[in-house]
């Protein structure tokens, strides 16, 4: 069984011959200690074989909470190359105490954190949880998804 490090890079392969890549960055012990991904916004043919270097310089396109073992097993994506571990990000991450609850399509009620810090009631800030990622741990499928469109399509309240 393959062991996974933080700093290892992953290759997913799009639609249209490409194919996009994402980095393993840390472990977020407050959401059930899932592993949390920055994907780059780079895109590359099929065939490239870009540097790891190349790679991780790249702009980041998002953050996500995955559990990558089940995003491997699923065979969504796969080991690319040992990369040096990023430093821990430094973004918010968000989540309403009405996900799950199919009523309430727009919430008053988040939480934000940091990786390490604990969750803080913020309501209704539009400012913070405008920049903040969503913060349940996403299904593989998801991640992936939102690599092809730019956005998830599950649903989430919104602020």
């Amino acid at each position: 069984m393959k062991r996974y490090h933080v700093g290892d890079v992953f290759e997913v392969a799009l639609s249209g011959q490409k194919k996009a890549f994402f980095q393993y960055a840390c472990d977020d012990p407050s959401q059930l200690d899932s592993n949390i991904i920055r994907v780059f916004q780079d895109r590359y043919e099929t065939d490239d074989t870009p540097d790891v270097q190349d790679i991780l310089s790249g702009a980041v396109d998002f953050w996500a909470h995955v559990v990558l073992k089940l995003g491997t097993n699923m065979h969504l994506w796969k080991f690319y190359a040992k990369g040096s571990a990023p430093p821990l990000p430094s973004i918010h991450f968000r989540i309403s105490s009405d996900y799950g609850n199919p009523s309430v399509t727009k919430s008053d009620n988040w939480w934000v954190w940091k990786v390490g810090e604990e969750h803080r009631f913020v309501g209704n800030d539009p400012k913070l949880l405008r920049v903040a990622e969503i913060g349940i741990v996403v299904n593989p499928k998801a991640v992936v998804e939102r690599m092809h469109t730019g956005q998830y399509t599950f649903f989430f309240p919104v602020f």
